[in-house]
């Protein structure tokens, strides 16, 4: 190409992109034709407020490695004096991992001030737009038990009886809604109740837990919120009490709320002692135990008991080989196996922890059933998590239970039944310091073979069905007597002909729920004021209520010469709308009557048939009855009303086991026949 050619070539090509520098500009204006496309973004904006009130300064980020803390590289921001905060997440993570607050001693609680001791929130990867203590233990239950946001969170309005959603900002309603007062309360107790064991157990950082590991600060802080997790009962009826209500200041409250958070703390009903957290936090460290990988016979031992050879008992979870085999289903198998020796006579049976106990019934669904000894309840194969979905005794309880184990071939047993003993708590009715003989010196020198293992395992109820302990009917007056009255008038009512002498004569069985709820209207036999100097009232309630449980040492009496600790719960019923009135009542000391009641809230009853049977059960019980871990219900079956049960759902429990080489290897070394599954 000649250089005349080259330079036209040139001007056309300079001619042509300025065409297209207009075009692009009339179409910037408007003015027609089409634009790149905007570059798209690769990440999300997650708005977050953090509330107990709404806490400024607390450090917010998505929990991307899942150690409960805030590290470098993770979105992360601070929140402002509303308690906002917005993270920017990349598009691949929104939704995917929990968020993580960090409350510390520079941050400002709007409602109470300054934060005297640094405490950390969660939220679950789907509902990260409100960071609060009550998303903080639906985040604990999932973390501890798996499943749905919306699983956990149904468990702990279970446990507590909130009815507010647990995911919501409740602290813009919970001075016109009772329902998000009660949801305030219970929050800033949890608050309270973590900080105060945070500071009390600062020392157990930096220790060597049950695994070996050392205790770092994350540690002990999941251990904690895991502690009040299994208190949550207990929390919901400390929160509900009238101290909090009565409390005219927003300082008053958080006094009274402290206050109580301690009282729990102090007597074992929430929290960790310094040892019982360096066994929390060890246990989730430990190695899982799985399933096997060929099938073989197997056992927990899970209670022991042992005075000599006429006198012990022990209680197995047992397993053939053949059991251990995935069935149909991918189920495996296990038996019930609760044996005692009783001078000489030896018992075998597989429900419940007496034998008088053993013809329980519950509802399976389609019968009234029970589980003789022999019978397999089913679960699923541990994973690799030792992780498993029971279904024990034909559906009288599912659930979810995770097993952690530890080798302790050629260890003594001395050294184990010791460890065992040290455990908080207990199992079959039997607490682990009672593990074992009562004389330590019958184990010797002997070691547990290779093959032992010590596991500890972890378990939570999901569903519990309606049961009833066929040893247990229910009593009450005629009607007349239950319609109470003032004994002291003349004339006086039909409840003034009972004493202490002749009571008895006068409670029969009842035969149908109906007459069940025509004596017991809630309506005392009131006596003379108490003769103990301080002119107390003295109101008989047995003649008009029902029992539905009792809490040891939970009350301070107004006169302990008079009135025990127990606190016995109690329910009334009025037919008209079927309400259910349930009372908090005082234990007399000289004759364990039922005393001086007082109303703890309303609920509804309802009565459905299951089978041949009628059953009673109510709705809406306060925190204070949720205490007891279960709810009352009355079965009506072939002339009788039966005390009935039923577990509240997210019931947790840690367990201490030996496996089969173990058990065989201790019961062996005491002369009690070993276990072959």
């Amino acid at each position: 190409m000649n250089r005349k050619k080259l330079s036209h070539s040139m001007r056309a090509a300079r001619a042509a992109l300025g065409l297209g520098a207009v075009a692009l500009a009339l179409a910037g204006c408007g003015g027609g034709g089409s634009s790149p496309a905007a570059p798209v973004s690769t990440t999300t904006s997650v708005p977050v407020i953090v509330i107990d009130g709404a806490i400024k300064g607390a450090v917010v980020c998505l929990d991307k490695n899942g150690n409960g803390i805030c590290d470098a590289g993770e979105p992360t921001g601070t929140t402002d004096a509303s308690g906002n905060v917005t993270l920017t997440v990349d598009n691949a993570d929104a939704g995917m991992f929990p968020v993580v607050v960090m409350v510390g001693t520079d941050a400002v609680d709007a409602d109470t001030g300054p934060v005297p001791v640094a405490f950390v929130m969660q939220a679950p990867a789907d509902q990260v737009s409100v960071v609060s203590p009550l998303t903080t233990i639906v985040q604990a239950q999932i973390a501890s038990s798996g499943g749905t946001s919306a699983q956990a969170a149904a468990i702990v309005q279970s446990q507590t009886g909130l009815t507010v959603s647990l995911f919501s900002n409740y602290t813009t309603t919970e001075s016109t809604s009772a329902d998000a007062s009660a949801a305030a309360d219970l929050a800033r107790l949890i608050v309270l109740a973590s900080q105060q064991q945070s500071a009390a157990l600062a020392s157990v950082v930096g220790q060597t837990d049950l695994s070996g590991a050392v205790v770092s600060q994350a540690d002990l802080q999941a251990a904690v919120v895991k502690s009040l997790v299994g208190s949550l009962p207990a929390l919901a009826a400390a929160a509900a009490d009238p101290t909090v209500a009565a409390a005219s200041t927003p300082a008053a409250r958080d006094a009274a709320l402290a206050t109580l958070a301690t009282t729990l703390i102090a007597d074992g009903q929430a929290g960790l002692t310094p040892s019982t957290a360096l066994v929390a936090v060890g246990v989730a460290k430990l190695p899982p135990d799985v399933a096997a990988v060929t099938p073989q016979a197997g056992a927990t031992l899970r209670a022991l008991t042992f005075t000599d050879a006429n006198d012990w008992f022990f209680r197995a979870m047992e397993a053939s080989a053949t059991d251990n085999t995935p069935d149909a289903n991918g189920l495996v198998h296990f038996y019930d196996n609760r044996t005692q020796d009783v001078a000489g006579t030896v018992s075998t049976w597989g429900l419940e922890n007496t034998i008088a106990r053993q013809g329980d019934l519950h509802w399976d669904g389609t019968v009234w059933a029970g589980c003789p000894f022999g019978f397999r309840s089913s679960q699923a194969p541990r994973d690799a998590n030792g992780i498993t979905h029971y279904n024990y005794c034909d559906n009288l309880e599912t659930g979810v239970s995770q097993r952690f184990a530890v080798d302790i071939s050629g260890k003594t047993l001395s050294s184990v039944v010791a460890t065992i003993q040290a455990f908080p708590g207990g199992d079959s009715g039997i607490a682990y310091a009672s593990f074992g003989p009562t004389d330590s010196s019958l184990l010797g020198s002997a070691a547990f073979p290779a093959g032992s293992s010590l596991f500890y395992q972890a378990n939570q109820t999901a569903t519990e069905a309606i049961g009833y302990d066929v040893t247990s009917i229910v009593n009450g007056y005629a009607v007349d007597i239950a319609a109470g009255g003032d004994a002291t008038a003349s004339p006086p009512p039909a409840c003034a002909v009972l004493t202490v002498a002749n009571a008895a004569s006068y409670y029969k069985p009842v035969g149908t729920l109906d007459e069940l709820i025509a004596a017991t209207l809630g309506q005392p036999c009131t006596y003379g004021p108490t003769t103990n100097g301080m002119n107390l009232p003295n109101e008989g309630w047995g003649v008009s209520t029902v029992s539905i449980g009792s809490i040891a040492n939970a009350l301070t009496p107004p006169d302990p010469t008079y009135f025990k600790t127990t606190e016995l719960l109690r329910v009334a019923f009025v037919p008209a709308g079927n309400v259910a009135i349930y009372l908090s009542c005082l234990d007399r000391l000289s004759d364990g009557s039922t005393r001086n009641c007082t109303e703890l809230g309303r609920g509804t009853y309802a009565i459905q048939t299951l089978g041949d049977g009628r059953v009673l059960t109510t709705t809406n019980p306060p925190p204070e009855v949720l205490r007891l871990g279960y709810t009352r219900v009355f079965v009506e079956r072939g002339g009788n009303v039966y005390y009935g049960y039923q577990t509240v759902p997210g019931a947790k429990s840690t367990t201490v086991r030996l496996n089969l080489a173990a058990a065989n290897a201790l019961l062996a070394q005491l002369g009690i026949p070993v276990l072959t599954p």
